[in-house]
């Protein structure tokens, strides 16, 4: 898996700069998300716990997915600020129905099996779960995928994203 096709994102190099990008709201989103080192440290867990070599925070509305903080073990080429368009991802499912994706094997699922994101994407396993704010509101997803197939949809593993989702959440609203 190497960097994504370009009509499937777009790249702010500057996130704190750039006058292109959807608003200031998204540039302080992405900042709260990165002051807290535990995020970088809960995707990394969720890699380690899962055997996923992408996991990503983030920041998802009906319009916008954008990276808020990534690990990625696959050169998939995101990093904090970069936009996916949103009708490219399954965390736009999660978005519209304010609940969790989890496959361990795309090609034997039986909503996602036929489904564009897996093929444009290149992943058979993938975990996505929403983000809350403290006050209630959608924030985005902590999500994360692979190549491979992986066993994902176990107890654990849904509770330890759950609260990795909350730990986010709450740190969203935390004073620096």
């Amino acid at each position: 898996m190497t960097d994504l096709p370009d009509d499937l994102c777009r790249s702010d190099p500057d996130a704190s700069a750039s006058d292109s990008f959807p608003d200031q709201a998204f540039r302080r989103d992405i900042a709260a998300v990165l002051s807290n080192p535990s995020n970088a440290t809960m995707l990394e867990t969720l890699c380690m716990a899962t055997g996923l070599r992408f996991a990503a925070i983030a920041r998802v509305t009906d319009r916008n997915w954008v990276t808020c903080c990534v690990v990625d073990h696959l050169s998939f080429g995101l990093k904090p600020g970069d936009e996916l368009l949103i009708e490219t991802t399954l965390c736009r499912d999660v978005e519209k129905s304010r609940n969790e994706i989890v496959i361990d094997d795309v090609f034997s699922h039986p909503v996602y099996c036929d489904h564009h994101t897996p093929r444009d994407y290149g992943f058979r396993s993938y975990l996505s779960f929403p983000v809350y704010r403290k006050d209630g509101e959608f924030f985005g997803t902590i999500c994360g995928l692979d190549p491979e197939p992986h066993r994902l949809n176990e107890p654990r593993v849904r509770d330890m994203m759950r609260l990795f989702a909350r730990l986010v959440g709450d740190s969203l609203d935390a004073d620096p």
